[in-house]
C-alpha cells in the first residue's frame, strides 16, 4: 500500500493530538493546557473519526456554528466565545498544514474555513480606591491564601492561572521578587500546568520591593 494512502486513510484526531506517529500541534501564543482542551473538547468529538481525505471546509464552518451555538463544555448552556473558537480554527489550519507538508492533502480545508471576528476591547481596571476596599476586605478574611491571592493579584495585575501555578522556587526573598513562569488550568476535572518557560526567561519578573523589615532598635 502506498505511504500517502496510509497517512489519507488517518482521522483527524491524529493530526490534531500528540500521537507519536504524528506532528503534535499547539498555535503560537497558544498554552499546551489550551490545545489540548482545545482539541480534546472541541475537535475531537466533532471531526476526530473522519478520515482527513473527507474533511472539507464545509465540515469546518459547520463545527465553528455548533461551536458557537452549543460549545460549552462546563455543564452551562450556549456556545462559546469568538477568540476560543478562533484558536480551535488556528490548531486545526496548523494541524492541516501539517498533513499538507507530509502530502497527505492537495489543500488545507481550514484554510478558506471563517472563524467569528474577535471584537477588541479595553479591559476594566479597578480604581485605587476600589482596590483599597478589596485589600482591606481581604485582610479581614479568615483565609491566610485568599489574603496573599488578593494582594498579588491587585500588585501584579497577574491572571488566576498564573497566580495559581507559582511555586515557592518562583519566590526570592532576598532579591524581593516573584516570577510567573506557568499558568495552572483545569482540564477535564483535573489541574494541568504548561511547560514551565525555560530558566524563567520568557517569565514575568516583578520586583516587589524589600520584604524584610529593618531589625528594630533598641531605644
Amino acid at each position: 500500500m502506498p505511504l500517502v494512502g496510509r497517512h489519507r486513510r488517518r482521522s483527524t484526531t491524529c493530526w490534531t493530538s500528540g500521537s507519536p506517529t504524528c506532528k503534535p500541534t499547539r498555535p503560537s501564543g497558544c498554552e499546551p493546557s489550551a490545545a489540548t482542551a482545545n482539541s480534546s473538547h472541541h475537535l475531537r468529538p466533532y471531526l476526530g473519526t473522519l478520515p482527513i481525505s473527507s474533511l472539507g471546509t464545509l465540515h469546518i464552518q459547520r463545527l465553528y456554528d455548533q461551536l458557537a451555538q452549543h460549545g460549552r463544555k462546563d455543564g452551562k448552556p450556549g456556545g462559546l466565545g469568538p477568540r476560543t473558537i478562533r484558536q480551535v480554527h488556528l490548531l486545526l489550519r496548523q494541524a492541516l498544514g501539517y498533513a499538507m507538508k507530509w502530502h497527505d492533502l492537495p489543500a488545507n480545508p481550514a484554510a478558506d474555513a471563517e472563524p467569528p471576528a474577535v471584537t477588541a476591547h479595553t479591559p476594566a481596571a479597578l480604581t485605587p480606591e476600589q482596590v483599597g476596599i478589596l485589600l482591606t476586605a481581604a485582610h479581614h478574611d479568615r483565609r491566610p491564601w485568599l489574603r496573599a491571592f488578593v494582594v498579588l493579584a491587585a500588585a501584579t495585575g497577574a491572571r488566576n492561572g498564573e497566580l495559581c501555578g507559582l511555586e515557592w522556587h518562583d519566590l526570592d526573598l532576598e532579591a524581593g521578587t516573584v516570577r510567573f513562569r506557568q499558568a495552572l488550568s483545569s482540564i477535564d476535572q483535573q489541574l494541568a500546568t504548561g511547560q514551565p518557560r525555560p530558566d524563567g526567561t520568557r517569565g514575568k519578573l516583578l520586583v516587589v520591593g524589600p520584604l524584610k523589615t529593618p531589625p528594630a532598635r533598641p531605644c
